[in-house]
């Protein structure tokens, strides 16, 4: 059995149109209200013959309402093996959320949909590529779209989903860096771009929640980050300590053993390392060699450059480079 989960927050008529249309697919249906109040009960009331309404009685967050639901799944449909999660404003199509249904009972353990963003709002479309950018530098992972709300799971991840921190939509990036270090695949679906009425039924609020999304992703990679940093310094320390003559082996040195030391701090976090995590693993070792090579390649096209200037004239190049790199 396939569940659709949807989270509602003073939803309107495209919620029963959506509904309706699962409904005809004979998909079962658990609405969780996040606190809409009497305002919107008659739109939950013309939903409840064909779906399960759960209500909040306060307006918590969408990460709250997918957690509730994601908790409830279990004891609401016993025979549950997997579910999706899809947004409640009509912007996810019938025949997307039938893809995702499709590729779990093909065995994806994790589907992820992904948009192209063409004709997109531009702060949408730019919020978006932002976000690629910097979740591809914190976990060395590319995705092409980490904010996407059509996603589908197996039910033996609920577990780990409801350890997730993040209450409203930084939830659900969380969601995905969680799931990149405890090397659960994700499988990406591309699915079609749908903005109506340019999303103005959208409850996102590019200032606050974009913060938010960043303010938790930098709390959840607080120690890559560390490790990159104490890489720097290991680094240049290291340089300065036994001369720049021996750059390609010292960096390279200092790259392994700060990779091996990011792998342990994220095996105590995460649990054991399997194959994906351990490809991750190698793929970094192999760009602090690369890195290795540039810096030492630097010092003889750039000899009159100080030290300190090459490794942060390299780093800026790196950032880029590691982007593209993992994109392709």
């Amino acid at each position: 059995m396939i569940v659709v989960l949807i989270p509602a927050y003073e939803p309107d008529e495209k919620l029963v149109n959506l509904v309706n249309q699962l409904n005809l697919e004979n998909f079962p249906i658990l609405v969780v209200d996040d606190g809409s109040g009497e305002k919107y009960r008659g739109i939950f009331d013309k939903i409840s013959p064909v779906a399960k309404v759960i209500h909040s009685p306060r307006n918590e967050g969408k990460g709250c309402a997918l957690r509730r639901g994601m908790a409830a799944l279990k004891e609401l449909y016993p025979g549950c093996t997997d579910f999706i999660c899809c947004d409640a404003d009509g912007q996810h199509k019938l025949a997307d959320i039938i893809k995702v249904r499709d590729n779990l009972r093909d065995g994806a353990s994790f589907v992820l949909t992904t948009r192209d963003l063409k004709g997109a709002p531009l702060r949408s479309a730019f919020g978006n590529w932002l976000s690629r950018f910097v979740f591809t530098l914190i976990t060395g992972i590319y995705m092409r779209d980490n904010q996407s709300g059509l996603r589908g799971f197996k039910t033996e991840h609920i577990d780990w989903l409801l350890k997730v921190k993040g209450d409203k939509y930084d939830y659900e990036i969380n969601e995905i860096y969680y799931a990149c270090k405890m090397g659960v695949e994700v499988l990406q679906v591309p699915i079609e771009t749908v903005y109506i009425d340019n999303n103005s039924s959208s409850h996102f609020n590019s200032g606050k929640d974009t913060a938010l999304i960043y303010k938790r992703l930098f709390t959840s990679s607080v120690w890559t980050l560390i490790s990159a940093v104490l890489y720097e310094i290991a680094m240049i320390l290291v340089q300065i300590y036994m001369g720049y003559d021996l750059c390609i082996v010292t960096v390279m040195g200092t790259g392994v053993v700060t990779c091996v030391i990011a792998a342990l701090i994220d095996l105590f976090v995460y649990g054991p390392v399997n194959h994906i995590r351990r490809r991750v693993l190698l793929f970094a070792m192999i760009r602090r060699m690369i890195y290795a090579l540039v810096c030492f390649a630097a010092s003889y096209l750039c000899p009159f450059l100080p030290i300190l200037l090459v490794f942060d004239m390299t780093v800026l190049v790196g950032f880029a480079v590691r982007y593209f790199i993992h994109k392709r």
